[in-house]
């Protein structure tokens, strides 16, 4: 009995530490509205936009980071010039990567969190310039 006593009190205690976490309204983003504020430095053509950042477009790059590791396919020719395994591989993981870490960093900050919503506008301004 006390072993059960024990466990609803340190049931107890847990929830009630919880209870202090701050609640954040979800972000307002009706009309065209974006979490960060768009970044001049990059033309409107090259620009990444936020919705980009969505669940279907993580599953899209998983899906593509398994189909290049599955075929194997890391060499590559661009005009002529054969491009080494190693680069091949690394460009295709980090853009299919940024898409899944902006999903996340973007499902995130739509909970209202200020520093959440921050970490993703940092996301954003260091890779939202489309490089294909």
């Amino acid at each position: 009995m006390r072993t059960v006593y024990a466990a609803l009190m340190a049931i107890t205690v847990s929830v009630s530490a919880h209870a202090d976490v701050p609640r954040y309204d979800p972000p307002d983003l009706s009309e065209g509205k974006t979490l960060c504020p768009i970044n001049e430095n990059i033309p409107a053509e090259l620009m990444i936009p936020e919705e980009s950042y969505s669940k279907e477009q993580a599953l899209a790059a998983l899906e593509s980071l398994a189909t290049l590791i599955e075929d194997n396919d890391f060499v590559m020719e661009i005009d002529g010039q054969i491009i080494p395994d190693g680069e091949v591989y690394s460009l295709g993981y980090s853009r299919f990567m940024s898409r899944v870490d902006g999903y996340v960093l973007r499902q995130r900050a739509m909970t209202g969190s200020p520093y959440d919503i921050e970490q993703f506008c940092e996301f954003m301004k260091a890779n939202a310039m489309a490089n294909d």
